[in-house]
C-alpha cells in the first residue's frame, strides 16, 4: 500500500483557501481554513474563548475579538455553520432550549 500524504492534501486545501474572512463587530477577522477536531471538546465544555482561539488565524486576536465583536453563542454557532458547514444542532448552551 502506498503512503497517503495527508500533509500534502492539507497544504493543497489551504493553498486554494488560505483564510476565511468574517465580519463581526464592524471589523473583519481572519479565520483558519479548517476546523481542528479539538474544537468540539472546547465547545462542548463551554470553553468558547478557547474554541475561537483555535479558529482565528492569529491567536493573539482572541481578546480583541471578544472585546470588539462581543460574540454570542448564536454568533459562534453561525460561524461554525456558515463558514465551516459544521452544524451544532440543538445546543444546551443556547438560551430558550
Amino acid at each position: 500500500m502506498s503512503l497517503v500524504d495527508l500533509d500534502k492534501a492539507r497544504a493543497a486545501r489551504h493553498e486554494t483557501n488560505p483564510t476565511k474572512p468574517v465580519r463581526l463587530g464592524g471589523r473583519d477577522w481572519d479565520f483558519k481554513p479548517e476546523v481542528p477536531l479539538s474544537i468540539m471538546d472546547k465547545v462542548t465544555a463551554g470553553e468558547f474563548t478557547d474554541a475561537v482561539g483555535l479558529l482565528l488565524v492569529d491567536v493573539n486576536d482572541v481578546d480583541e475579538f471578544f472585546d470588539i465583536a462581543a460574540p454570542s453563542v448564536d454568533d459562534l454557532e453561525a460561524l461554525l455553520d456558515q463558514v465551516y458547514g459544521l452544524g451544532l444542532g440543538e445546543s444546551s448552551a443556547s438560551p430558550g432550549n
